[in-house]
């Protein structure tokens, strides 16, 4: 489905279930529209990337940035990158 908003749609209708980040379900849940159930042995890792253009020139605001992410981010590879 192409939105977080269709898939809640569908499920409220009882059209499946699914995985739906809680802070977009927050509401449903508590009026009862939506159940949550945690599974214990389900442990789901969420990778975010950064893309950029590699061979253009990036702007002060855009190479600070990526500097701050890359900083954060706890990666040894983008601590290498920055060394």
């Amino acid at each position: 489905m192409p939105t977080l908003e269709t898939i809640r749609r569908l499920v409220q209708h009882n059209e499946g279930v699914a995985f739906l980040p809680r802070m977009c379900v927050e509401q449903e849940i508590s009026q009862d529209l939506l159940r949550e159930i945690r599974v214990k042995e389900l442990v789901v890792e969420r990778k975010i990337r950064l893309v950029y253009p590699g061979r253009r020139a990036l702007s002060h605001a855009a190479k600070a940035f990526l500097e701050v992410v890359k900083r954060g981010s706890g990666e040894p590879e983008a601590a290498a990158e920055t060394a």
